[in-house]
Parts: structure tokens; C-alpha cells; sequence
């Protein structure tokens, strides 16, 4: 199953995390990231196309494209998930090793996470069509290239 297949359920997940009472270090910090004790609850659930890793107070969605295989779409892939960090903060500037894009929510976000997520994925289930624009981008640059320096 991929995590697009199972989207409700992992809407759920966000949906329910909570603060974790009594953290043993006193702070409030996602346990996804701090897992020294047994309050984290930590478990994870494996899809065909990523990873989810989750704790009571946080969790980490991290899925792979593995239909992209081509250096050119890789490269465009990589500028897509860098620009959509740099206008979401649930989305991980640099995914997790062996992923192409990481999606992380704190239980203080959760209620505004769970509709971003679910666009996010949703948008980045037509990978292929957005791939075929930036193709078309890069022909037409280097078309422009030709005639501007080429042209004799």
C-alpha cells in the first residue's frame, strides 16, 4: 500500500498527537527526534513508498519516488521539495536518507498539518505531469541558449 492509499489514516495520525506529560528532560521536544524513553511511545509503519515514523507528541512521513529514476527528473525533483521547504515548515529541507521528501509535524501544529499534508501528497501524487513542465522549462531554455549565443 502507499502512504497516498492510506492518506486517512495517516491524517488520523496527525490528528491524535498530544503533549507528552512528565518528559523526563522537562522540555517540550518532539520525541520523534528525542527517543530515551519509553513516554515517546515510538513505532513506525512501512509502506511501499516510504516510512512513517511516529510518537505521541510528533511524527515523520517520509515517502520515495522510486518511478523517478532519470538524473534530470531526480535534480528537478530535489529544487521542488527545497522550494516547498522554504514555504512550509513541515516539510524537511533535507529529507531523510534514502527519501526524497520528509514531512514533519509536532503536535502543536497539528490541526493546520493535517490539511497541508494531505494537499502536499495529494499534489505530489501528479509528480509526473509537474516533472513533464519543468522538461519543458529546460527545453525551452536551452533553446533560447542556442538562438541568443548559438546562432551564427
Amino acid at each position: 500500500m502507499r502512504i497516498i492509499d492510506d492518506l486517512p489514516n495517516v491524517l488520523g495520525l496527525i490528528r491524535s498527537l498530544r503533549k507528552v506529560s512528565g518528559c523526563p528532560k522537562g522540555i517540550d521536544i518532539p520525541c520523534v527526534f528525542c527517543l530515551e524513553c519509553e513516554k515517546s511511545d515510538y513505532s513506525e509503519k512501512e509502506y511501499e513508498d516510504g516510512l512513517i515514523k511516529m510518537t505521541k507528541n510528533s511524527i515523520l512521513i517520509n515517502i520515495r519516488f522510486r518511478e523517478i529514476t532519470d538524473p534530470i527528473d531526480r535534480a528537478l525533483v530535489g529544487e521542488v521539495i527545497r522550494q516547498l521547504s522554504a514555504k512550509y515548515s513541515v516539510v524537511l529541507d533535507k529529507p531523510e536518507e534514502g527519501y526524497d521528501v520528509t514531512f514533519f509535524i509536532f503536535y502543536g501544529d497539528k490541526a493546520a498539518s493535517a490539511e497541508l499534508i494531505r494537499i502536499l501528497i495529494e499534489k505530489l501524487g501528479n509528480l509526473r505531469s509537474i516533472l513533464t513542465e519543468g522538461r519543458i522549462a529546460i527545453k525551452n531554455w536551452a533553446r533560447s541558449i542556442v538562438k541568443r549565443y548559438f546562432t551564427i
